[in-house]
């Protein structure tokens, strides 16, 4: 990416962790207001002691609320940021939400302006750029290189060397014949179908 992400490119992720932040400080707080009552409100010479019935119903209501937030806070970090990721991160095709959201954490996807096709969509583009056969799930990146024995390193995608031309989708086929024939001719069996 041209530049790193700035606060108010991920400030939604920012926003979340306040919301979690202050459930948990709200929680605190309701354990507090519970044995504050316990101590100063309940009878101490009542067998069992217990905090008046009004009250805990009120604390467990509240308690119960705090959870709503707490799983709401969870759903909303799951779908907006951990599951697009973890998807990502093990190859699979990804909606176009999810492209979308990790495009806004700045992560370095495909995309049309990278591929130097900006009259592409970059979702659309993004999809070409995701393989899949009977072994493995990927995203393609014509920028790596093919892995060096002996070598080790972290590495986004997989070079189109080490993946084969036929498992290509047709519409796949059809993009890299069209826009992108010297990254075709990079992949296993490749080279026939692209002429070189």
């Amino acid at each position: 990416m041209d530049r790193p992400p700035s606060e108010s490119d991920i400030a939604w992720m920012g926003e979340i962790e306040r919301i979690r932040r202050a459930s948990r400080t709200a929680q605190k707080m309701t354990d507090e207001l519970f044995q504050w009552l316990w101590r100063n409100v309940s009878a101490g010479d009542v067998v069992p002691r217990e905090v008046p019935s009004d009250a805990a119903e009120l604390i467990g209501a509240l308690r119960t609320e705090i959870d709503a937030v707490e799983r709401a806070v969870a759903a909303a970090l799951d779908r907006y940021q951990d599951r697009p990721l973890d998807l990502f991160l093990k190859g699979f095709l990804l909606t176009r939400e999810q492209y979308h959201l990790l495009a806004a954490m700045r992560l370095p996807l495909s995309s049309a302006k990278l591929a130097g096709l900006s009259m592409l969509d970059d979702y659309d583009v993004f999809c070409m750029f995701h393989y899949e056969d009977d072994n493995r799930r990927a995203y393609i990146n014509p920028d790596e290189a093919p892995r060096q024995p002996g070598r080790i390193k972290i590495r986004f995608g997989v070079p189109p060397e080490e993946l084969d031309v036929n498992a290509l989708r047709p519409e796949q086929l059809a993009f890299f014949e069209e826009y992108l024939p010297d990254v075709l001719a990079r992949f296993r069996g490749g080279s026939a179908r692209s002429g070189t």
